[in-house]
Order: structure tokens, then sequence, then C-alpha cells
């Protein structure tokens, strides 16, 4: 007598066999603007793991993947253009959580806004970030009137910079990074990666590389620099570490104090920096014979 559950279970897997029946759903590729008029519209339509495809042009355009795993990529980096205002914080020309961005220029135009802060080139922080990675490749970021790229780190996330240009044109630093701010105890995992990437600020207010603890009280975040250049046209700083308190609660939210130590861990195998304090051995201590301008950190110049 035939098993009406086993032939439920062998059939699909013996039409798939035959080419009768998908095994699963194939990954899609989206070109803008031949089949999309917009980034955007592509994204909007893309599922986890399709790849958007952007033709030469400059879209200009704020552009959000939160919520998807895809793969944004150019054709040619010096001709795929998205380019939206520096001005508004919440509207960057970029948010991305999780995927592949490539090939591409990514613009912030013009000022901040007077309030507030304005918008990163790249914006990497959210919810989403939780469990995935980030990979940008052969990227240019130029920010007008505000920081190039700002990522927040969550758990058991990695975000990976390979061979990017990362530039600042204003007052502001080229890269702002910092670990997750959180009491809940399951934060470790979290993984900045540095490899082969220009950073460029021109300010002797702000250094080209912020790097900050969120005031966690155990090492949760882990940097790895392999063949960085720091650049400060301005002549200032290249290189900050630094402690922002937000938590525990009865410290004033921003307030920053000084600690032993920031809670980020240098990977051994950081090296070929120009910058001491971002190659291994070890990270040095924080330098706490003064508060600047409210700020506890190392400042880093180029590598003897």
């Amino acid at each position: 007598m035939n098993d009406p559950i086993r032939i439920s279970l062998i059939l699909p897997v013996f039409l798939a066999l035959l080419g009768l029946l998908p095994m699963g759903a194939e990954a899609a590729t989206l070109e803008v603007p031949g089949q999309f008029p917009t980034i955007q519209s592509a994204v909007n339509a893309a599922s986890d793991g399709d790849t958007v495809i952007v033709q030469p042009g400059t879209y200009y355009e704020a552009v959000s993947t939160v919520g998807k795993t895809i793969t944004l990529a150019g054709v040619d980096k010096g001709s795929c253009i998205l380019q939206y205002s520096a001005a508004n914080y919440e509207l960057p020309p970029l948010q991305m959580s999780s995927g592949t961005l490539k090939n591409m220029t990514v613009r912030a135009v013009g000022s901040r806004r007077r309030a507030g802060y304005g918008a990163y080139c790249l914006h990497a922080d959210n919810d989403f970030m939780e469990g995935r990675v980030l990979m940008v490749e052969d990227c240019d970021f130029i920010n007008e009137g505000y920081e190039a790229v700002g990522v927040g780190l969550h758990p058991r996330s990695t975000v990976h910079f390979v061979r990017c240009m990362i530039e600042s044109l204003g007052q502001y630093s080229a890269l702002f990074a910092h670990d997750y701010e959180s009491e809940r105890a399951d934060i470790q995992g979290q993984n900045l990666v540095l490899e082969g990437c220009t950073l460029v600020s021109n300010s002797l207010t702000n250094p080209s590389f912020i790097l900050q603890s969120q005031g966690i009280t155990v090492p949760v975040a882990q940097a790895t620099f392999v063949n960085n250049t720091l650049v400060n046209r301005a002549g200032g700083e290249l290189f900050l570490m630094r402690t922002f308190i937000v938590y525990p609660a009865f410290l004033q939210e921003g307030q920053v104090v000084v600690l032993p130590r920031t809670d980020w861990t240098l990977n051994p195998i950081s090296s070929g920096n120009n910058v001491a304090p971002m190659n291994a051995v070890q990270v040095p201590p924080l330098n706490t014979s003064g508060l600047n301008d409210g700020i506890a950190g190392i400042g880093g110049r180029a590598a003897q």
C-alpha cells in the first residue's frame, strides 16, 4: 500500500529534478534606468539576494535598502553617481544595513541644516544590521557639508569597506564609527573592517577618523585595519578614539567622561596603516591627561 505522506514528500523533489518545479526562487537582476527609472524603485521591487545594476548617470534621490539584503552595484564608479542633500540627518543619500554596495560614487551636497546633525553620504546604523554583513567595495563617498560615512555597529554584525575613498570637504571627519549602545547582555560580535581605504578630511578641529565607544563596560567591538591611508589636508589630527557615555541611565546622555580605555579591541592582523594607533600589536591606552572640548581620546598623527 502506498503511503500518501511519503509520496507527498518525494513528489516535489522528483518534479524538480525533471525541471517541472523550481526548488527555490532564483535571484533576479534589476536594471536602472532600463527597467526602473530610479534606484529606489528598483530597491522596492527587489527581494533578498537580488542585484540592482545602476547604469551611468547622476541619480538625485535618497535611497534606503534597510530591511533587505541585496547587492547595489554601479557598472562604473566614476559615472554612476548617487547624489542628495547633506542637510538632513534623517534623509541621507544612502541608508544600507546589509548586503553589498560596489562601484558607486555617493555624494552629499550643500550644507547641513543649522540645527541638528547633517546627512552622511552612507549611514549604516539600523536594528536590521543585527546578525548581518554589509560589504562596501570600490566606492567613493564625498560630503560637502558633513561627515562622509557614519557607522553604528549592532550585535553580531560586520561592516567591511574595501578600496573605498571617504572624504569630507567641510570641517568634519571623513568617517565616524561607534559600537552598539545598549545595556543588553548579548551585544558581542561587532566588527568594523577597513581594507585599502583612503580617508580624507579638511579640518583643523576634527580628525579624519573618529572611532567611538558608547561607554559599554566590556569589550564588544573589534576593529580590523589593513593598508589604509588617512589624510588631513588642513594639517589637523588623523585619528581619534573617544568615549561617549550613553549608559548607565544616571548619567546625562551625551556626557563624556574619562574611562580607563575604550571598549574596542584591535585585530592582531591590523597593519600597514599610516597612523600608528591603527596598527597592532595593541591599541594604546586612552590619553587621560586632559579633556579637549569635552572629548577624551587618543589623537593619532602619521606613523613614524
